[in-house]
């Protein structure tokens, strides 16, 4: 009988007390979870058009960015100087495999920093079309406060574009994508 009594309690159901003003959770409704999806895509898309500042880049080294992608094209360069005379901007405006603008990341790059001398080399994958010659890009960057000479070469066999800029010693540089939304995507390099 004891043993009966044990075998039994261990069978008995337990519910626990639950008070009656409980506020009990719902699950979510379908407008519910596409309202947060949205803000979240939001808040996503408002992150990935922000600029992504890199840090300023004094020695030897080598940093990649942008994206692969069925193609680009090279639009524009121009040379803007800050206020204070102490920076140098040089914006490169990077369109689609058309030529036309470039809505989404900039082209995959390369940009390696040199010393001795000292040297800036910017490679662009996928980027066999340049609107932009040689000539013209050696005009924009007259008088420039830090590059002394520029090179611009097209590999059509590899779809490359390389743009090598002899610096000034001691320069420093930093680089900013700019991701493509209302304008065409741009790859801004600060020379300091």
């Amino acid at each position: 009988m004891l043993l009966g009594l044990f075998i039994c309690s261990f069978f008995v159901p337990v519910h626990a007390a639950i008070p009656p003003n409980a506020n009990m959770a719902r699950p979510p409704t379908k407008a519910s979870i596409q309202t947060t999806a949205q803000t979240a895509q939001t808040a996503q898309t408002k992150a990935s058009q922000a600029p992504k500042l890199a840090r300023i880049l004094s020695a030897p080294t080598a940093i990649v960015g942008g994206e692969a992608g069925s193609g680009f094209s090279l639009l524009n360069i121009k040379k803007e100087l800050s206020a204070s005379g102490r920076v140098e901007r040089l914006v490169i405006d990077v369109g689609d495999i058309n030529g036309k603008p470039n809505f989404g990341p900039p082209s995959y790059y390369h940009a390696q920093l040199m010393k001795d001398p000292a040297k800036l080399v910017l490679d662009f994958s996928q980027m066999p079309l340049s609107l932009l010659s040689e000539k013209q890009l050696v005009e924009r960057l007259k008088g420039s406060k830090f590059v002394r000479r520029v090179q611009m070469t097209l590999d059509p066999e590899d779809q490359t574009l390389s743009m090598i800029l002899d610096l000034k010693p001691a320069t420093k540089i930093r680089l900013l994508q700019i991701k493509g939304v209302n304008k065409t995507s741009q790859l801004v390099v600060d020379f300091l």
